[in-house]
């Protein structure tokens, strides 16, 4: 079987940290990327797709009607999953420096301090989950062959 597409790791939270500030430094300008989190002590995955770049803007939104966030919280039945666009396109990326990825109208949120490790806070409409509850955090950017 022959993929068209190439999911190269761009960030890896235990690698390079949890932090807004390190997801930016390597996120920001990179279009057509994937955030995948797992939830500790949990077969929990979430994240979300976005096709438009990342900016550190405080606030700003990009507009899109192809991104995407998902939930998988029960690998056992598959109608617990979560597959969900933003529900209004104009805000459908936001662009804060004070979060890593942030879909929607704070729909999905990855929040994180400098200094905090993997104590990360996620909120937002496929869960909401406390400190120390991220196991780990990768994004990815799809890229063509």
């Amino acid at each position: 079987m022959n993929n068209p597409y190439e999911f190269k790791l761009i960030l890896r939270g235990s690698r390079y940290g949890f932090s807004p500030r390190k997801f930016h430094k390597i996120c920001d300008y990179q279009p057509h990327t994937i955030s995948i989190i797992k939830v500790k002590d949990s077969d929990e995955i979430f994240g979300g797709y976005n096709p438009i770049i990342w900016k550190s803007d405080h606030g700003s939104f990009g507009t899109t009607k192809d991104s995407f966030i998902f939930s998988f919280k029960n690998k056992e039945n598959v109608e617990e999953n979560i597959l969900s666009r933003a529900k209004y396109e104009e805000y459908a990326i936001c662009n804060d420096s004070n979060f890593g990825s942030a879909f929607g109208c704070y729909e999905f949120v990855l929040c994180g301090g400098d200094n905090m490790g993997a104590e990360t806070v996620c909120y937002g409409s496929v869960g909401e989950f406390s400190k120390s509850s991220v196991e780990e955090y990768e994004v990815f950017q799809i890229m063509n062959n």
